[in-house]
């Protein structure tokens, strides 16, 4: 009888303890939590410090907007005062499944036009699901110069963190507003110069792109310059020929009357033929480079790039021909670097047609 009450004894012990250990992991879990949401928020306070997010501008937190079905979605920061009407998202970490929706609800109001643009605010190098990185992709693409994803580096989000902890209800600070100006003026300048570093790694891309393109073309010129001599040495020695048969043909084959054409004459035909040629081919090099040009700028919105960076691509392609289609007067892409071999040997014979027939 006592063996069994040990037993017993033991297994409620057990328990007891079992239990001890789940109530001690959802503490942590709920600490943690708390610890997350609190790190969020003083992210959230320290970004729009930085990027002057201010109530004395029109910005406001935490700012409520009515969806159809009597949802609602809740702004960040939401600019509803003092100029047209702009949100932004601030995330810290993790991305979870919520984003979801507050997309759903953001897409509404840049759609109804309630707000004229929005940010998400991330971290880089943060976990995002595949799921809404590809949502975020989307806005971007179907709102153009309206809708922005920032992702801040690590070191700026502590140095945000830091700002926010100050901006917290409650804490003490040296001289109220002082030190907060002063930190988010520093975070401010460090921001810019992050972009600035971005932008130049784009701008240097690109000079290498065009570096390349320069080259190509480079050699482009040279191979038509030499396809250019061998045809002109191809004429020489057919005009050659056709000289050596007339000598040789009897008088009675020789052709007579209209058909024996002045020599003059006929050339200045061709002339003229070759000259209306080279027109119609300029205008539909034109029409085609047109065309193509307006296809790239497409291109790029639909990949999401930033309306900055599609002007400077517009400028780097503006007076540029189509690929594969010589422009009057402007830069040819060498074959080779657009389309390859075959498209560069139908160049070559174009080229070739156009120059006999302008002779």
């Amino acid at each position: 009888m006592g063996g069994a009450m040990s037993d017993d004894d033991s297994a409620r012990r057990r328990r007891e303890e079992a239990l001890a250990k789940l109530r001690q992991q959802q503490a942590k879990e709920k600490e943690r939590g708390r610890d997350n949401n609190t790190r969020g928020e003083q992210f959230h306070r320290g970004m729009a410090q930085i990027r002057e997010e201010t109530r004395e501008k029109g910005w406001v937190r935490e700012h409520r907007e009515d969806l159809p079905g009597g949802k609602y979605v809740k702004l960040d920061q939401a600019r509803v005062l003092g100029g047209e009407k702009e949100f932004s998202e601030y995330k810290s970490g993790r991305i979870d499944g919520k984003a979801r929706e507050q997309l759903a609800g953001h897409r509404y109001l840049l759609e109804k036009g309630i707000y004229k643009s929005g940010q998400w605010v991330t971290v880089r190098g943060e976990p995002v699901p595949a799921e809404i990185r590809d949502l975020i992709r989307d806005m971007k693409r179907d709102f153009p110069g309206r809708f922005a994803h920032i992702e801040v580096s690590r070191e700026m989000a502590a140095r945000a963190i830091d700002l926010g902890k100050s901006l917290m209800p409650g804490q003490q600070r040296e001289l109220p507003g002082v030190g907060d100006k002063a930190r988010a003026y520093q975070l401010a300048q460090e921001l810019m110069q992050q972009r600035a570093r971005e932008r130049g790694e784009r701008f240097k891309a690109m000079e290498q792109f065009r570096g390349q393109a320069a080259r190509g073309r480079g050699d482009a010129a040279q191979r038509r310059q030499q396809e250019r001599q061998q045809a002109e040495r191809a004429r020489a020695e057919r005009e050659a020929a056709e000289r050596v048969a007339r000598e040789f043909t009897p008088p009675s084959q020789q052709p007579r009357g209209r058909e024996a054409t002045d020599p003059t004459e006929h050339a200045a035909r061709e002339a003229l033929e070759a000259r209306e040629r080279a027109e119609r081919a300029a205008q539909q090099a034109r029409d085609l480079a047109a065309q193509w040009q307006l296809a790239q700028i497409r291109e790029f919105q639909r990949k999401g790039m930033s309306p900055e960076l599609i002007r400077i691509m517009e400028f780097i392609h503006k007076g540029m021909p189509a690929p594969g289609v010589p422009l009057p007067g402007a830069p040819e892409l060498a074959s080779e670097v657009m389309r390859g071999g075959r498209a560069a040997e139908r160049d070559r014979i174009r080229n070739l047609g156009l120059e006999k027939g302008g002779r």
